[in-house]
């Protein structure tokens, strides 16, 4: 007892010390919303910039993990805030500034007035509650110039594509150069009238095609309300007022519209009867739907289901990171628009960077090449699954189709979801 009692007196003294100075900081307007960050690591005794970003990209797990929404915690009421801090520092508060040696050795600054915890509890939290702030308004900033810079192109570029269908519709089906089929040399010095009008139908399909997927390459910014009319606006839509077409037009349409589902074969008359066509089902009502069924990009219907307010979604949406080789450990990353499937793979790749063995991490971080090629993914509303490649911009326009019409079916009560999960699981390559 005589031992503690002389003891004590000299820690308590350094413990005050350090209280009065974290409370003089606090009171001098040190941390702020619009502070750097390296003054929230020196507050917190942080010894390094990797132990800072990696308590960072924790709490920012944490907060998405339980569902505090980044849009009210960037309000003026700090009491979302101050909840979440303190429920993440009862968690992870002593693994940080705890009383052991080797733990505060691995995270914490060598000096003897570092934090302390629980003795500097309140200090700490409200540092972590100013950062959650800074953190909340930062991703607030970053959604609406995402929505923004969606919301812009996709009111310029469409409507590019879609000026040759209104002031030039006659050009859809006279090309300046007709592509023929391949045919002997004897065959092409005298074509057919029904072989010219196979050209013609040839190009007319495969310009509706180009034409359509062009304002899409390489953008994920389609769940804007905007799109809709744009999307409508490009629609290939029936030519009117031309010359009625002859029995061998038709029979050669019929034929290429079927190209994949059988050899061609020679068709007597125009068929009436559209539930005898393979693509044509189901069974369209007019013209105008026909058109949209038959004709497809990548074996799917170009239609996408639009939400009418996004906003109101995206804070249920979120991606779920585990590696491969580390499954049991996750990371939560809420949803963001992406430019290229190789932006997302990369932006999985930084947030499970801190997960696995501690040696395979330092072997990572010397090299400089990516590590995964590819992301299996889950949607955990529908169970579906399939893959998003490095480079493979489409795989990412698939995602951002599904969450879009995951969000037009809530929007209309089609189902209710708490929570559109996307678990991903990155893949190294093979």
């Amino acid at each position: 007892m005589s031992v503690m009692a002389s003891t004590n007196p000299g820690r308590d003294t350094e413990r005050q010390k350090s209280e009065d100075h974290l409370r003089h900081l606090l009171e001098e307007g040190f941390l702020t919303q619009r502070a750097p960050y390296n003054r929230f690591q020196n507050f917190l005794d942080l010894k390094d910039d990797n132990v800072f970003a990696a308590f960072r990209r924790k709490l920012e797990s944490f907060a998405e993990l339980n569902k505090y929404s980044w849009h009210e915690m960037a309000g003026d009421d700090p009491w979302r805030r101050n909840a979440c801090a303190t429920r993440f520092l009862a968690s992870f508060g002593k693994e940080y500034w705890g009383d052991h040696p080797e733990v505060r050795e691995k995270y914490l600054i060598a000096d003897e007035d570092t934090c302390s915890w629980p003795h500097d509890q309140k200090h700490i939290t409200e540092a972590v509650e100013i950062l959650l702030w800074k953190i909340s308004v930062g991703k607030s900033k970053a959604k609406r110039a995402s929505i923004f810079s969606a919301s812009t192109s996709s009111s310029t570029e469409p409507a590019k594509s879609a000026k040759p269908f209104a002031t030039q519709p006659a050009q859809r089906t006279q090309p300046t150069e007709p592509v023929t089929p391949s045919v002997p040399a004897a065959e092409q010095a005298q074509p057919t009238k029904a072989s010219a009008q196979t050209s013609q139908t040839t190009q007319h399909v495969k310009l509706v095609q180009s034409t359509q997927a062009d304002p899409y390459k390489g953008q994920v910014g389609l769940l804007t309300p905007s799109r809709v009319k744009q999307d409508e606006s490009v629609t290939p839509q029936p030519i009117r007022n031309t010359a009625r077409p002859t029995e061998a037009s038709l029979s050669t349409q019929g034929s290429i519209i079927n190209r994949d589902h059988g050899p061609r074969k020679p068709v007597a008359e125009p068929r009436a009867d559209p539930a005898a066509d393979p693509v044509a089902e189901p069974v369209a009502k007019s013209q105008n739907d026909r058109d949209r069924v038959q004709i497809r990009r990548h074996n799917k219907p170009l239609k996408i289901c639009y939400p009418t307010d996004p906003a109101a979604h995206d804070q249920r949406t979120y991606f779920l990171i585990r590696e491969d080789s580390c499954p049991t450990e996750a990371r939560s990353l809420g949803w963001q628009m992406f430019g290229t499937s190789s932006e997302l793979i990369d932006r999985m790749e930084y947030e499970v960077s801190d997960l696995g063995d501690p040696s395979a991490r330092q072997l990572r971080e010397e090299s400089n090449s990516p590590r995964f090629s590819y992301a299996r993914i889950h949607l955990g509303w529908s169970g579906t699954t399939f893959v998003i490649r490095r480079g493979i911009d489409q795989d990412l326009q698939e995602l951002v189709r599904h969450v879009s019409c995951a969000w037009h079916a809530d929007e209309k009560g089609k189902f209710q979801a708490e929570e559109f999960r996307i678990e991903a699981i990155l893949k190294e390559k093979e």
